[in-house]
């Protein structure tokens, strides 16, 4: 990408921003704030796929699923998160106690042609 074209990208986030805001925010600007940082971050720390927050969204939420105890939330997420990193690395030093593990990706089929594997679509 190149600069002239992360300066257009910034001008046009920045005209949806305001635009969307206006008409569905009220003008709370701090709703989309981080598209306006976008483009100042693809230049600064490279691609956004590189920088996706996926990974910890996944794990915070996998990690929630554990807490059972509302009235102490942040010792039972200490508990779960230990409770999971042991079984992590038990299962790392012995991959055959981890039964779902295939070796190959969900909705994929292992072709046996030379160790390839063809991958489908989840829809």
């Amino acid at each position: 990408m190149t600069g002239a074209q992360l300066q257009e990208a910034h001008s046009f986030f920045i005209q949806f921003v305001e635009e969307f805001e206006n008409i569905y925010y009220e003008r709370h600007i701090d709703r989309l704030h981080t598209l306006l940082h976008t483009s100042s971050e693809v230049v600064r720390r490279g691609p956004g796929a590189y920088l996706t927050q996926f990974p910890m969204e996944r794990a915070i939420g996998f990690l929630g699923q554990g807490v059972s105890q509302p009235s102490n939330p942040f010792g039972n997420l200490m508990v779960v998160t230990v409770r999971r990193s042991q079984e992590n690395a038990v299962k790392a030093i012995f991959p055959e106690l981890d039964s779902s593990n295939t070796g190959i990706p969900k909705f994929a089929e292992d072709v046996h042609q030379e160790k390839n594997t063809c991958l489908h679509s989840s829809m």
